[in-house]
């Protein structure tokens, strides 16, 4: 505008220019473009490979169910070792013998490997050699299904989900309002529950937000409750 005003250029000329600055930008602002698509589709196709190639889970043949509902199992360890990837062992040749409703605690510092034993117990991660017994039984010839059926864990952040405190007990499975509230009672979160806008319909939020940490944790403890399990495994739940 200025060039139009104190020199002989003409306002044709200038959009002129304009036009030529339009044609010449509008294929480097596409290769830019470009770029930034590229990076970003680098990064899904990064995340998609890892999950291609993932293993699936050893699936053992669901021969023998050694549990019986509502009564406890027994559980034995046998030289059980496991490490992630290349690193240093997390387990090391662990041997363990619970009896059938026998009470132990595993006390050890932090990353000493108590959750990791935890999850190769109910299959989560393949152990490098060893095997785990329940009532006498090789989880080789009952099934982790099985397991994971009569194997319930209580964790220190447990995961919620954001819908009602009746689904988040029951997991979508089918029970008795009288069978809920006695869960609850056993997980002391009867108050909680019943000082609730709606109780058992309330929602409580993504991650059990509406909650504290405490009553987070005693739904989880209801959850576990419920089912009945015939091993109870308690991953510092109680933990402030």
């Amino acid at each position: 505008m200025f060039m139009v005003i104190f020199s002989n250029l003409s306002i044709g000329e200038m959009f002129a220019v304009f036009g030529y600055l339009w044609f010449m930008m509008s294929p480097v602002q596409e290769i830019l473009n470009i770029q930034y698509s590229f990076y970003s589709a680098s990064a899904a196709v990064s995340e998609l490979n890892s999950l291609f190639s993932m293993h699936e889970e050893v699936r053992y043949q669901n021969d023998v169910n050694p549990f019986v509902d509502g009564q406890p199992s027994s559980i034995r360890i046998e030289n059980l070792h496991f490490k992630y990837g290349d690193n240093n062992k997390v387990l090391s040749g662990v041997s363990l013998n619970i009896q059938a409703g026998e009470k132990v605690a595993l006390v050890g510092a932090s990353g000493a490997g108590k959750s990791t034993l935890v999850n190769v117990l109910l299959g989560l991660y393949p152990a490098d050699d060893g095997m785990v017994f329940f009532n006498g039984v090789p989880v080789s010839k009952i099934g982790l299904d099985t397991v994971r059926e009569h194997v319930s864990t209580v964790l220190q952040s447990p995961a919620l989900f954001n819908d009602t405190v009746r689904q988040n007990i029951t997991m979508g499975r089918q029970y008795s309002d009288d069978a809920i509230w006695e869960a609850i009672r056993i997980a002391q979160i009867e108050t909680v529950i019943q000082d609730l806008p709606e109780q058992l319909d309330t929602i409580i939020g993504r991650d059990g937000v509406k909650l504290s940490g405490g009553q987070r944790q005693r739904l989880a403890i209801a959850r576990m409750a419920l089912v009945n399990p015939s091993v109870v495994v308690l991953d510092e739940p109680l933990q402030p």
